[in-house]
């Protein structure tokens, strides 16, 4: 039986924002103002998913793990605390725009890549000992519900377009139950960040 991965959405929309940044700031000449600008303002929109995602990861799901067995999540926890330093470090070199900044932000996507599978993996299987599917899922909604709307539409903005068809359905049906606000602005960031033809095969599901 497969199991609930809890993980698996956001670190889809992680995955591509990592990957598109670091394609955007590759191809950037940092020493045209205009281009500089904008790789660094992607740079910066990457850093902050980035920290959102693990405070909302130690928030609810690595605390609820040690609560339920202690000291369980502290080598993911310790990931978290050294991603944050160079989170820092990037800033940085993103300031002094430094020659090697594509290259420091390579090894960062490279880290965390490793991370999330390391978290899909092991972490995945701690949480699948500790709870039932039910209780990982209301984990899960307490996480999501604590998000401000702007901060959930930002991340949609991401997991949409990584998630395959199926996933999308499941997502935007499971919001159905959201007030109506909610689900038509996740129509609304579907309708602006998916090809045509996406867009077409979600609205003859969803009506």
């Amino acid at each position: 039986m497969t199991r609930h991965d809890i993980y698996g959405r956001a670190h889809k929309a992680l995955r591509a924002i990592m990957s598109e940044t670091l394609v955007a700031l590759g191809r950037a000449n940092l020493a045209e103002d205009c281009e500089a600008r904008e790789a660094l303002a992607r740079l910066e929109e990457m850093l902050a998913f980035c920290e959102t995602h693990a405070r909302l990861e130690n928030e609810f799901i690595h605390r609820a793990l040690e609560e339920r067995r202690p000291d369980a999540a502290c080598g993911l926890a310790r990931e978290h605390a050294a991603q944050d330093a160079e989170i820092a470090q990037l800033r940085e070199a993103a300031r002094r725009l430094e020659p090697t900044l594509h290259r420091q932000v390579a090894l960062f996507v490279a880290r965390n890549f490793l991370h999330m599978e390391d978290e899909e993996t092991r972490g995945n299987a701690l949480l699948h000992e500790a709870f039932s599917d039910e209780e990982i899922s209301a984990i899960e909604r307490r996480l999501v519900g604590s998000r401000p709307a702007a901060e959930a539409m930002a991340s949609l903005r991401w997991m949409l377009p990584a998630m395959s068809h199926p996933e999308r359905v499941a997502l935007l049906q499971g919001m159905r139950h959201a007030p109506p606000a909610v689900f038509e602005g996740a129509l609304a960031v579907a309708r602006s960040h998916l090809a045509p033809r996406d867009v077409q095969r979600l609205e003859e599901v969803l009506g």
